[in-house]
């Protein structure tokens, strides 16, 4: 039988929903089935969800659900200390037993956690369609390069060849003490990247400020982060073209105006 028939059918239908959570470099797959199946070569762990009716709405917030999870679900706990620095995006898909055909039910990302009581937690989402018809960032005619540091599609930078491997050895609060740097990276406005292998989330911290080997970050890391710690050192830019020139050798692919004259045409001076 296929999806549909299943759905139609007054005594055959047995559905199943299934959750699958995606972070930068990690997915987590649930099911509201009793015990645990496998689809498409994923393995759904059964796992207490609730959540709210899915509407049909042209009213975009009404088209958003709530989850209800255990407390110390492994998705809630990312939002324990801060929010994640990677969107997760969340998929509801459905099936039923016995069948092979899955439908995709609900499409969106997770945007928040709250904790209720002692044994659950809320994680509050919102449609891909809200996303996708928020406006964009205009461009202006300007000096200082517009572009996102290591963006593939503008900056072209490969951020990977900046990179500098190293250890933390000490923390406290926003401030991240590490065994060694690039002498030769400006690292304000770069960021400290570390990855917490035990459930695959890469954590990324902006860099303000540097004393010598102490670098001060916007906010603290998770508890994950101790001493010892692998992390990676990736410089920023201030977005001039001497520093797209000298630091990173990206020139050609500068996004501002540098050579613009200072001195406006259009201000009613007689002379320019």
């Amino acid at each position: 039988m296929s999806y549909e028939a299943f759905e139609i059918s007054e005594q055959d239908g047995s559905p199943v929903e299934l959750y699958e959570f995606h972070t930068e470099n990690f997915s987590y797959y649930y099911t509201s089935s009793e015990s645990s199946i496998v689809v498409d070569g994923n393995t759904y762990t059964s796992e207490p969800i609730d959540r709210t009716d899915i509407e049909l709405s042209v009213e975009q917030p009404r088209n958003a659900i709530t989850l209800k999870v255990r407390r110390d679900h492994p998705v809630a706990e990312l939002f324990r200390v801060t929010p994640p620095d990677s969107s997760i995006g969340l998929i509801v898909k459905r099936t039923h037993r016995g069948d092979s055909e899955v439908a995709v039910y609900w499409v969106g990302r997770v945007l928040n956690a709250m904790w209720e009581g002692t044994s659950t937690a809320t994680l509050t989402c919102e449609p891909a369609s809200i996303s996708m018809n928020r406006n964009g960032l205009g461009r202006y005619y300007q000096i200082p390069c517009p572009y996102a540091l290591y963006n593939e599609s503008d900056c072209k930078v490969d951020r990977n060849s900046f990179a500098t491997a190293t250890t933390v050895t000490a923390k406290s609060g926003v401030t991240v003490t590490v065994a060694a740097k690039n002498g030769a990276h400006p690292y304000p406005g770069g960021f400290i990247e570390y990855v917490d292998g035990s459930p695959g989330i890469t954590e990324r911290r902006m860099i303000v400020g540097v004393s010598g080997l102490v670098f001060t970050l916007a906010r603290p890391f998770s508890s994950a982060l101790i001493i010892g710690s692998a992390i990676s050192l990736f410089p920023g830019c201030d977005h001039t073209i001497t520093t797209c020139d000298s630091v990173f050798g990206n020139k050609l692919n500068y996004g501002g105006f540098a050579y613009m004259p200072t001195k406006n045409p259009f201000k009613g001076s007689p002379v320019y």
